[in-house]
């Protein structure tokens, strides 16, 4: 245990770990958290919608687009079962494994493959919920076709 405590990169690494696995936890048996917002920005710029963790955040003007929320909602669930660190280093790996395939990061993105998973599952059609951070309540998502 002395070890462990004088060894700082030991530490971090497990409480890194720890942390992972806290929200990994957190994520199995919560609802995601959806905040609304005027804009995003992400490394590739502008986008529509984003996850991390236990939290989608979405563009006001895509607030009530299925299609976003359940795409955003899939990165969830990959994220809820690989953890926020497995399902990160499998997306940067995809990245730059479509980069070095296709030579531009549109490619790169559009053939990640929990990119692609996300895209197969974004009008799946399936009815979830998640907490609604601007509201302050649960709401449900629905295709509504």
């Amino acid at each position: 245990m002395e070890n462990l405590i004088n060894n700082k990169f030991l530490l971090l690494t497990y409480i890194a770990l720890a942390i992972n696995f806290a929200v990994s936890a957190f994520m199995l048996t919560n609802d995601p958290i959806l905040i609304t917002t005027e804009k995003i920005y992400s490394i590739a710029g502008e986008a529509g919608a984003i996850s991390c963790g236990p939290i989608i955040v979405v563009k006001e003007n895509h607030k009530d687009d299925y299609e976003y929320l359940r795409h955003e909602y899939q990165h969830y669930c990959n994220q809820a079962v690989l953890t926020p660190i497995g399902h990160f280093m499998i997306y940067v790996f995809g990245a730059f494994e479509g980069f070095v395939r296709y030579g531009n990061w549109k490619m790169a993105y559009a053939n990640n493959p929990l990119e692609r998973d996300a895209f197969d599952k974004q009008n799946d059609g399936i009815e979830f919920k998640v907490f609604d951070w601007n509201l302050k309540q649960k709401k449900t998502i629905t295709n509504g076709r």
